[in-house]
């Protein structure tokens, strides 16, 4: 008779797992105004993943309205916002201007206009993040041959404190699509000043760029269920790159 069980559907992770993420963290920053303090989180990635429109080398995404009241749209100037691309807050904030933006999407895309260091860069920590090109799915099959829900990681700078990582109730609770745009629904910590954070799945690629706490269009039975009414909501990394090239091209 065995002595041991698992009891839900979560799943532990192992330390080589959790250390692999750790290392994609260095590509994940704080957006931060001069006077005000912590605005959101921004993570970079390398602009032709996205659309060879936006000019290569490495862009920063975020959510629109982390930025949009100290954004000039005429100049693409962002006043008194800087980026802070350093988990461990040693480095200077950089100076960022406006790439492309989405009111519809509430995306913005920034670029850094210098480069941080990377002398503080360890053997195996990422600069940038590896994108999903392809949907995550809601539900994957197990070993036993069972369904679970897949699990999303926003990974970000709740409150503006330390950056975390939830690993509990992680879960993919479901995919609504809004006219061309897909937004996902998931668990997992977050608060203010985490809008602008990449949602990471269990490959470890950006599933999601995270955008909101709020109401989900689930019926209440399957709230119920998952013990919540309410849940985070962020735009699918495939939606938002086809919702940039149908605005400017591949």
């Amino acid at each position: 008779m065995t002595m041991e069980g698992n009891f839900s559907d979560f799943r532990s992770r192992t330390v080589v797992w959790v250390d692999d993420l750790v290392n994609l963290t260095t590509a994940i920053g704080r957006v931060e105004h001069r006077q005000k303090g912590h605005l959101g989180t921004t993570f970079r990635v390398l602009a032709d993943n996205i659309s060879s429109r936006l000019g290569g080398g490495k862009v920063l995404l975020t959510a629109l309205h982390v930025v949009r009241d100290y954004a000039d749209f005429r100049s693409m100037e962002l006043r008194d916002i800087v980026v802070r691309l350093d988990r461990r807050n040693r480095q200077e904030g950089i100076k960022v201007t406006l790439v492309w933006w989405s009111e519809i999407a509430d995306v913005a895309i920034l670029r850094l206009q210098s480069e941080p260091s990377m002398a503080n860069l360890k053997l195996g920590e990422a600069d940038v993040l590896p994108l999903a090109r392809t949907e995550v799915p809601v539900k994957v099959k197990t070993e036993d041959g069972d369904w679970r829900n897949s699990r999303l990681f926003p990974v970000g700078f709740p409150r503006g404190g330390e950056m975390c990582i939830p690993l509990e109730e992680t879960r993919f609770t479901e995919r609504v699509n809004v006219g061309p745009l897909s937004l996902l629904h998931y668990l997992g910590a977050t608060a203010p000043g985490s809008s602008g954070c990449p949602v990471i799945d269990e490959s470890q690629k950006v599933a999601a760029i995270h955008l909101r706490y709020g109401d989900s269009t689930q019926s209440r039975v399957s709230a119920a269920l998952l013990g919540r009414h309410h849940t985070n909501e962020g735009l699918s990394i495939p939606s938002l790159i086809q919702h940039v090239r149908n605005d400017i091209g591949l």
